[in-house]
């Protein structure tokens, strides 16, 4: 049996499994979400819950993309290759949009950690002050 003959046969296993672990990481995350988005009483402003699933999001999506790259090796005409080259594209897509959300919310941290630090040394200051 040459190489190309065993890959035919090991990669759609292969690319199945990556597929599954995105859809179990979905799933769990979509869970976690629902619990943390009813724990804070419905809140649609709750950064914390988009976070957590915007991350899961990413992670399944590296996962499924993992497996369309997977495909590619056994892709047999210009026709499937098409396919999974913009399936792969909308993936990638989507993951940079992700990235950037988790970005963005990164960086109000940053600035909501600022701004409370000044808040206290500025309280601090004005207790000693008083003294």
């Amino acid at each position: 049996m040459i190489i190309e003959d065993y890959l035919a046969i090991v990669i759609p296993y292969m690319a199945g499994a990556f597929q599954a672990i995105g859809v179990f990481i979905l799933a769990i995350a979509g869970i976690k979400s629902i619990y943390l988005f009813a724990k804070s009483g419905f809140d649609f402003g709750d950064k914390d819950t988009a976070v957590e699933l915007t991350k899961a999001m990413s992670l399944s999506l590296s996962f499924k993309l993992a497996a369309e790259i997977l495909k590619t090796v056994t892709v047999h005409s210009m026709e499937e290759f098409k396919v999974l080259a913009a399936v792969a594209f909308l993936r990638v897509a989507l993951h940079f949009v992700l990235y950037w959300e988790l970005k963005v919310a990164h960086k109000s941290e940053k600035v909501k950690a600022k701004v409370e630090k000044n808040i206290i040394n500025k309280t601090i200051d004005d207790l000693d002050l008083k003294k």
